[in-house]
């Protein structure tokens, strides 16, 4: 197994469940819980450079006039069936120590043009990869890393219930 499948795997078991449990229904990464008066939705998209993903969270509102009902329909123009906590205007994104990104790789401070960035270092490309002369080492991929980032998203979940309440109010 991959190191995204062995976290896909650990986030179904570990946090998806919990969720299901929940009455959330859809297949990963995108999750929805329907109520009469709005759609609750959870979205675990794999983020663009790979070997990380973000945790965001929406919730839009069908029967409210087109101008409240938090979709952005510039870039949706599907079925509610198939709307995603992307599709949505205002987001809730959990936050992980880097950032909004939670990395299960081994993860370097780069610095560049003066400021500094996050850079994850997949099992692959750790075969070949070599530091440059300030970057820091700042997680150390091993087994363990799948676990307990779901640990770390299943503490911080009660923020995203918390917000979907606020914003159904």
């Amino acid at each position: 197994m991959t190191q995204a499948q062995k976290m896909n795997a650990a986030l179904e078991r570990e946090v998806i469940a919990k969720l299901k449990a929940d009455g959330f229904e859809g297949k990963f990464p995108h999750y929805r819980r329907v109520f009469p008066d709005r759609i609750e939705l959870i979205s675990f998209p794999k983020d663009k450079y790979g070997n990380a993903f973000h945790v965001e969270a929406s919730v839009a509102y069908p029967d409210r006039e087109k101008w409240e009902q938090n979709i952005d329909y510039h870039f949706f123009t599907g079925e509610l069936d198939e709307l995603t906590a992307d599709d949505c205007g205002k987001r809730y994104e959990l936050k992980s120590r880097f950032g909004e990104i939670f990395y299960y790789t081994d993860v370097y401070i780069i610095q560049i043009f003066g400021g500094i960035i996050y850079e994850g270092v997949s099992e692959k490309k750790m075969e070949t990869y070599k530091p440059k002369r300030f970057d820091i080492h700042v997680q150390k991929y091993d087994e363990g890393i799948y676990q307990r980032i779901c640990d770390e998203i299943n503490r911080k979940m009660p923020r995203i219930y918390k917000w979907w309440e606020k914003m159904s109010r």
